[in-house]
């Protein structure tokens, strides 16, 4: 194309963070050819995620680009949520489902407060909705970028390979630094090291820690030769925080084996929250006063309590566990991943 007075030059089909070289020949009107030096250019590639971060309370992700983005390819629009995919994994998590229910700018972390995207932004904040839960820490979730839904300045579609990564949701028990998994239990009757308390008679022995029969980890806290009292056979987890007003939920895993004999209905347990004042002096104890069974011997079965409230001056709590028999057929009970959860 010897066009007079040529100064650019469009070219098309390139690709996408590609290195092109180019060469440019001129001609006087007395027909003669001269090569410029060849020259190199890049295309421009998509715009990449780079990282992306879960909150503690799994409430939102924060997504960090390359470089700025739109939802248009004509360097303008800020991002929607139809932008995302996400994909959540239960894997036996309490949180059933998850959802992205808005995305913002990094600002605040509470979602209603958190500015609207303008466009141009390098980190989104996705914020996430629940269905069911708190989590227990073993649901996933990954967040993609849709189909040609989000661009950079010029133009160039990000590849709806690029995604956040799968990230762990955070276990949002409030006894989880409490050695919830009896982990560190060691059945020494007053150690001070364990986060457990022995309550009832012949502790050394009657309370100990299992490896043989446990729900997950390494071991659970094993009570044999039960009682036909609750008071004789009871432990406490360490105090944790509440507020007055709020509603708390136990859960746990229990097992009964059918070494003694007899039926189930034979063995209760309770499991109930013991509130405390500013002073560690104890105000009450909520949660029914009648005992409960597991549906069978030699299985694991978890039990969720009915949520209890913090009374006025409460200012922590301990979980409160209790096991008993109703004859003489001492079969052992075993008790593991114990959760608080504030509602």
């Amino acid at each position: 194309d010897w066009t007079a007075n040529t100064v650019t030059k469009a070219i098309s089909g390139l690709t996408a963070s590609t290195t092109y070289w180019f060469n440019v020949l001129v001609k006087d009107q007395a027909g003669i050819k001269v090569a410029y030096t060849t020259g190199s250019q890049a295309t421009t590639g998509p715009a990449t995620i780079s990282s992306a971060v879960l909150s503690s309370d799994n409430t939102y992700m924060d997504i960090t680009f390359s470089e700025g983005v739109y939802n248009t390819n004509g360097s303008s629009g800020a991002l929607e949520t139809a932008d995302f995919s996400l994909l959540y994994t239960q894997n036996g998590d309490d949180v059933t489902a998850m959802a992205i229910s808005s995305v913002k700018k990094n600002d605040n972390s509470t979602e209603g407060s958190a500015s609207a995207l303008a466009g141009g932004e390098t980190v989104i904040r996705v914020f996430l909705s629940q269905t069911a839960g708190p989590s227990s820490g073993t649901g996933t979730v990954n967040i993609s970028a849709q189909t040609n839904s989000i661009y950079n300045a010029v133009g160039v579609a990000t590849l709806n390979t690029q995604n956040s990564g799968t990230k762990t949701l955070t276990d949002q028990s409030l006894i989880k630094a409490n050695d919830p998994g009896f982990e560190s239990y060691d059945g020494s009757t007053g150690d001070s090291t364990t986060n457990w308390e022995e309550i009832g008679t012949s502790l050394d022995t009657s309370i100990i820690a299992s490896s043989a029969i446990k729900h997950s980890g390494n071991q659970s806290v094993e009570i044999n030769t039960p009682a036909t009292s609750y008071a004789s056979r009871s432990i406490k987890s360490k105090k944790f925080s509440v507020t007055v007003g709020s509603n708390y939920t136990v859960s746990g895993w229990f097992y009964v084996d059918s070494t003694g004999g007899a039926t189930i209905t034979n063995f209760d347990f309770r499991m109930r929250l013991e509130w405390l004042d500013s002073g560690d002096a104890p105000l009450s104890v909520s949660g029914s006063t009648t005992g409960w069974n597991i549906a069978g011997f030699n299985t694991w079965e978890r039990v969720l309590k009915t949520t209890q409230t913090a009374p006025v001056g409460a200012v922590t709590a301990r979980v409160y566990i209790d096991y008993k028999e109703d004859g003489s057929d001492n079969n052992k009970a075993y008790i593991d991943d114990l959760r608080v959860t504030k509602e």
